[in-house]
């Protein structure tokens, strides 16, 4: 029995070596099909079959018993395949099977079955165990035990670190010479600017003290009153101390028209002011909303009659006017573009009182940018009281003091 498999992968049998000789000159087995190799127990070319290379293979038995391997057939295995034709070549025709002659390879002593030549073995492991080995559970036990050392370790060096700054915090109280922490210094002076401001100012109101009293207390209409106003004027206050910390003063000083890296330095000044005036109309509305609930519970709780509430509540605006509020951030935003074209400038040349530009636009946008500030400024405002940050941005934004385009 021939058991060959066709190239599209069907199995044929054939009883006979007469009858598969014929079905290969009839074209139904060609050279690329495949015949089973009881021996080596694989599919095998048909050309290496040995039929077709003088050695007829045994019938098929029950029980056949495995022979030797021959000289030829090891040769025959051993060879290497022959290389497949080329796609467009015809199937050549089939003659006749006739001896091949093979070259015979010397015998080795003792030849292993082919099965375990085409599989070789793996390699054995070797089951050997370490003496000096530690088994699994010894060395997490280990390693948790270091775990645990290294976390008492940390907290040790924390615990000792935590009481040299306690005692570092408590020794002025005990002993003036010892080494105590303090407090970073404050910034160098050397960041903020050099030139004073030689404008004329109209100083602010001192500061009013106010004694923190119980809201609760029974107080009168007018004490009220007093303690509202005396707070905002606190908070006008703390507007001007923080518009001369951020050195908005200094936003049109000449340095902020010397250079590109001087023009981009005051507009950081300008978003400094723009947030203090933010928090100051921040601090406003609070104070109008914890006066105004004292004033309700010393209505319902403690006596204020209808004409002490009608009294309260025609009392004067303390508040900036919303449109003075607004030309004040207007100005800003309008000093902020002004520099912005500075400080994108390539290059500018200050000359005294006049400014030059390399750029024909450039120096056009200057030119209308501050044309746009001197129309919206306005004259100088005077009521402090009544317009803290229009005061406070008009002053320091002084369109006169800006450089004019040179011709």
């Amino acid at each position: 029995m021939y058991r060959i498999r066709l190239p599209s992968g069907r199995e044929a049998a054939f009883a006979t070596i007469e009858e598969l000789a014929l079905a290969i000159q009839r074209g139904d087995v060609s050279r690329e099909a495949l015949i089973y190799h009881r021996l080596s127990d694989q599919w095998v070319p048909i050309e290496r079959h040995p039929h077709f290379q003088g050695k007829p293979e045994p019938p098929d038995t029950a029980a056949p018993a495995p022979p030797a391997p021959t000289p030829a057939i090891d040769s025959v295995l051993e060879a290497p395949p022959p290389p497949p034709p080329a796609p467009s070549a015809p199937a050549p025709e089939v003659i006749a099977p006739t001896p091949f002659p093979v070259r015979a390879a010397p015998r080795p002593p003792a030849p292993p079955p082919p099965a375990e030549r085409l599989a070789p073995e793996p390699p054995r492991r070797e089951a050997t165990v370490r003496e000096d080995a530690a088994p699994p559970e010894r060395r997490r036990s280990a390693g948790r035990a270091v775990a645990r050392l290294l976390l008492i370790a940390g907290l040790g060096a924390g615990a000792w670190y935590g009481w040299q700054w306690w005692q570092a915090r408590q020794a002025p109280a005990a002993d003036p010479a010892a080494p105590a922490y303090r407090p970073a210094p404050p910034p160098s002076t050397l960041l903020r600017p050099d030139e004073p401001d030689t404008g004329a100012r109209t100083p602010p109101p001192p500061p009013v003290s106010t004694a923190r009293s119980d809201p609760r207390a029974p107080v009168g209409v007018a004490e009220l009153i007093a303690r509202h106003a005396a707070a905002v004027a606190q908070s006008r206050t703390q507007l001007a101390s923080e518009m001369e910390t951020v050195g908005f003063p200094q936003v049109f000083g000449v340095n902020s028209f010397a250079s590109p890296l001087g023009a981009r330095a005051a507009r950081r000044r300008i978003a400094s002011a723009a947030n203090v005036i933010g928090q100051y109309h921040r601090r406003a509305v609070l104070l109008d909303q914890a006066y105004g609930d004292t004033a309700v519970f010393q209505t319902t709780r403690a006596g204020w009659s209808e004409p002490d509430r009608r009294a309260w509540e025609t009392r004067p605006v303390l508040r900036e006017p919303f449109a003075a509020a607004d030309l004040a951030e207007s100005l800003l935003a309008d000093a902020d573009s002004l520099l912005a074209i500075l400080g994108n400038a390539a290059e500018f040349e200050l000359r005294s009182d006049t400014i030059a530009f390399p750029d024909r636009a450039r120096a056009a946008a200057y030119a209308a940018q501050r044309r746009r500030l001197l129309e919206r400024s306005g004259p100088p405002i005077e009521d402090f009281d009544r317009r803290p940050t229009l005061f406070l941005v008009r002053r320091s934004l002084d369109p006169a003091r800006l450089p004019v385009l040179a011709p």
